[in-house]
């Protein structure tokens, strides 16, 4: 599974998102596809993916989710837009905790430092 960072930012500038899957519960989410049967988690992601194409949204909880199934998909998200699924989202408790982004835990990710 890929964060939905890529996708998601990469979509809002062109003004297109992945599909999202249908089915989500208000506070679980779409939890219930992987429970009740004992059976690995990429069961049920394979038959969505046969459903909803090689890149989509899920809910875990209420966090959404974008699952990446197919290699391309997979290899556009960590070469080409590798910095968008890299940075770390910018919170009101992030920016006071760590004094203004000052800490090492809570710093963007920049390339140039590498």
């Amino acid at each position: 599974m890929a964060g939905d960072a890529f996708r998601a930012a990469a979509a809002n500038a062109k003004g297109c998102k992945p599909p999202k899957v249908a089915g989500r519960w208000p506070v679980v989410g779409h939890l219930r596809l992987f429970g009740g049967r004992p059976q690995p988690s990429h069961i049920p992601l394979g038959a969505l993916a046969d459903n909803y194409g090689p890149v989509f949204t899920i809910n875990i909880g209420v966090h959404p989710v974008m699952v990446v199934t197919s290699w391309e998909a997979a290899k556009e998200c960590f070469t080409t837009n590798d910095l968008i699924i890299s940075s770390r989202p910018k919170t009101i408790t992030a920016e006071i905790l760590s004094f203004n982004y000052a800490m090492l835990g809570f710093k963007p990710i920049r390339h140039e430092l590498a």
